[in-house]
């Protein structure tokens, strides 16, 4: 993969940024987190440099990262314990001023962290995006993994994470100094959401009706997220309103589980698969509402981009999801796990479209206030900043 020079940080020469990932997938919220911190970065003139592991699954973001001018190396995937990707991950990093480690679980990049410090690195932050509690099939296999994590995030000057709740959650599961936690929200490009869309056409290209009351979820279709819920709600929502379409934007290893419910259920012609998209705004833009219905979650970018598209969001109450959903403001929370809950919360919804326009307003105001890229961007080099200047310390 190529490294391509950025030409929008002329001007004032900022510290050089590593940022370290072992991501799974692409689109995903850890690395749309990502994303967007890089580009609000690199134009306020930060140098940033982009280390992430070679699979298959992210060639699509890397490529899209390197067409944008991020400078990108693709290195071995790393083990917990893994000496020969520390000895790599210290030559790589450096002489850069500050290491990012940018976690989409706990046991990600863990050498990656020493090596930071092997390497001279002024400032090490990490960002667990997620804070489970430590899993093996065997008990002396979860006390390890919890020992490497707390030590691996003791050189931390720092350890963010995306939700109060994501950050009371940490504090449970692997303890540590509650000083150096840090809630650092998560922010959504507001410029996608704005720009014109043909939403006639977008909803013929999905096969919905001009006439269709239609909601989406959106993301990947994977264990946790609650996508059969939706599907069971659907046909409980059909009962009152005959002409309901339910969009599944996204893929991932239960899509076939998914599509054998919907058949199951006898729900083909109400439930439709879009596949993953790259033009998300675009297909909100066509919707009456979102649904979120996840079983766990740390901040939810799903719903952030509802209410940016000015949406109702119908999202379940847990993990940091109340956070973002202003519940009977900018869209309603239901019990997670619960089909009929989600039902009943999409037809109070459909049942009074004048409240629906005004939680799709209430939710784009909301994200612009406290849940925008540009907030993300500024509040995450603030801490650079800050660290940088107390030399880490």
């Amino acid at each position: 993969m190529g490294r391509l020079v950025d030409g929008a940080s002329a001007g004032r020469q900022r510290p050089r940024v590593a940022f370290f990932a072992d991501s799974d997938a692409w689109p995903g919220g850890a690395e749309v987190w990502l994303t967007h911190l890089m580009s609000g970065l690199r134009s306020s003139g930060w140098q940033v440099t982009l280390f992430l592991s070679r699979k298959p699954a992210t060639d699509p973001w890397a490529e899209l990262l390197c067409r944008d001018g991020v400078a990108v190396t693709r290195v071995r995937p790393m083990l917990p314990i893994d000496p020969a990707g520390l000895r790599e991950a210290t030559r790589l990093l450096r002489g850069h001023d500050l290491v990012h480690v940018n976690k989409n679980h706990p046991r990600a990049c863990l050498p990656a962290m020493s090596a930071a410090r092997r390497a001279g690195a002024k400032v090490l932050v990490s960002t667990e995006h997620v804070v489970a509690a430590p899993s093996s099939r065997y008990p002396l296999g979860r006390q390890l993994v919890r020992h490497l994590v707390r030590r691996a995030n003791a050189l931390c000057d720092a350890v963010t994470v995306p939700s109060d709740a994501s950050r009371e959650a940490y504090l449970e599961a692997y303890g540590g100094p509650a000083a150096r936690l840090i809630t650092v929200r998560g922010g959504v490009d507001l410029a996608p959401f704005d720009a014109a869309a043909d939403a006639s056409g977008v909803r013929a290209n999905l096969g919905v009706g001009a006439g269709d009351k239609v909601a989406a979820v959106v993301g990947r279709v994977h264990p946790g997220k609650g996508v059969e819920h939706a599907i069971r709600a659907a046909g409980s929502i059909r009962e009152s309103v005959p002409g309901f379409k339910l969009i599944v934007v996204g893929a991932g290893p239960l899509e076939s589980h998914a599509r054998r419910l919907v058949k199951e259920c006898g729900l083909s012609d109400a439930v439709l698969f879009a596949g993953p998209r790259s033009d998300v705004p675009a297909v909100l833009s066509s919707l009456d509402l979102v649904i979120v219905p996840s079983e766990s979650e740390t901040s939810g970018l799903a719903a952030l981009e509802g209410m940016a598209a000015r949406l109702p969001v119908v999202a379940s109450d847990v993990g940091g999801l109340p956070e973002a959903v202003d519940d009977g403001v900018t869209g309603l929370l239901v019990r997670p796990g619960d089909p009929e809950a989600l039902a009943e919360g999409v037809l109070r919804i459909l049942a009074s479209p004048d409240r629906a326009r005004e939680m799709g307003a209430a939710g784009r105001a909301r994200v612009e206030r406290s849940f925008s890229a540009t907030r993300l961007v500024s509040t995450v080099a603030a801490l650079y900043e800050r660290l940088l200047g107390t030399g880490g310390e």
